[in-house]
């Protein structure tokens, strides 16, 4: 890895290989931006991925924060995570960068409203490599808010999402 402070957010072993991801910033800037580093199980960077073994996500916007990451069964990555009150999705490719062919951008926003504020969102395959599971957590104002967005492609382009649940308590 190269300089900077790494806030971890989380970690999985997928396909023989360890994922960790969050956020990281450096002192030469005050921006702070989503990571992924990728080991073998010896505890080698796999310097096949990003730049010796680490990719960094920055959506033009300080604060992005890698929540979570999924790899489904034809061994395609997606993360999900958050920047300055909007939630990304992104679909990343085996050298570690971000699919332009998901999005010209590389990633897709949902906007959180005024009063709302993320406290964790995670990403949940379902079905098939085609569909999966999107659940944010929030905060509005004095409610806890669970809202399920079920997630579709055709063809690797993102046909559509749907709100399946929302529940809200005090």
């Amino acid at each position: 890895a190269q300089n900077g402070n790494y806030f971890i957010k989380g970690s999985k072993l997928i396909n023989g290989y360890i994922y960790v991801y969050g956020q990281k910033s450096t002192t030469s800037s005050l921006n702070k931006n989503g990571f992924i580093l990728k080991f073998s199980l010896s505890g080698n960077y796999d310097l096949s991925f990003g730049i010796n073994g680490e990719s960094i996500f920055d959506f033009g916007e300080n604060e992005e924060i890698i929540n979570d990451l999924e790899i489904n069964s034809l061994n395609q990555m997606y993360i999900v995570g958050t920047k300055n009150g909007k939630i990304f999705l992104s679909k990343i490719n085996s050298n570690g960068s971000a699919n332009t062919d998901f999005d010209l951008n590389g990633y897709k926003i949902y906007s959180l409203n005024q009063f709302e504020s993320s406290l964790g969102i995670n990403l949940f395959f379902q079905l098939n490599e085609l569909e999966f599971l999107l659940r944010m957590k929030l905060r509005n104002q004095s409610y806890l808010i669970l809202k399920d967005f079920l997630v579709e492609f055709l063809n690797f382009q993102l046909v559509s999402y749907r709100l399946l649940v929302f529940l809200r308590m005090h």
